[in-house]
């Protein structure tokens, strides 16, 4: 892929998606939803949603437990109905260890390098005891890659930068496990 990844880390990128993106009404976010709520452990009270974008996989999680929602973009963030934090995922504003249980769901492959490292390190700190992660597995990146006539630019059609697998994904967080 040639260059242009800079602007993956420019909260103007993600205010102008989601601007203009709603997955309230989306099947596979209700579905989704409704497994990775069924996964969340017994002892788990508060949940921080890293990457929440529009909060439609975040709202089935408020009713049950107390959740902090975190994206970059404050336009995704005014759609919430729970806590709210404007910042990158890797430097989250909030202390460590502060819930009991941190998510980001279909976030991480968007991610430049250097943000996916800290990223990672912010997830061990914040989370207290659990993560839940979910990324496309073992996603061929390449098979939806895209050429603009104009210039040449090589890209992911969904801005996915990289395949994680189950072994990638235990490998950025050290102290937990699968």
């Amino acid at each position: 892929m040639a260059g242009g990844t800079e602007k993956l880390d420019d909260p103007a990128f993600y205010d102008a998606h989601w601007e203009t993106t709603s997955l309230k009404d989306d099947p596979y976010v209700a579905a989704k939803a409704a497994l990775m709520t069924s996964l969340v452990p017994a002892d788990v009270r508060t949940i921080v949603d890293v990457g929440c974008g529009d909060g439609s996989l975040t709202h089935h999680f408020v009713d049950r437990w107390d959740v902090t929602a975190v994206d970059r973009s404050a336009v995704a963030l005014q759609n919430l109905r729970c806590k709210t934090v404007n910042c990158s995922a890797d430097a989250i504003k909030m202390p460590d260890h502060s819930a009991d249980l941190l998510l980001s769901s279909e976030m991480l492959e968007h991610l430049p390098d250097d943000v996916l490292a800290g990223a990672a390190k912010e997830f061990v700190r914040v989370a207290g005891r659990w993560l839940m992660i979910s990324v496309p597995d073992s996603e061929n990146v390449q098979k939806r890659f895209a050429r603009c006539d104009h210039c040449g630019y090589e890209f992911n059609i969904y801005g996915h930068l990289r395949s994680l697998d189950e072994d990638a994904i235990e490998g950025l967080f050290e102290g937990f496990e699968r």
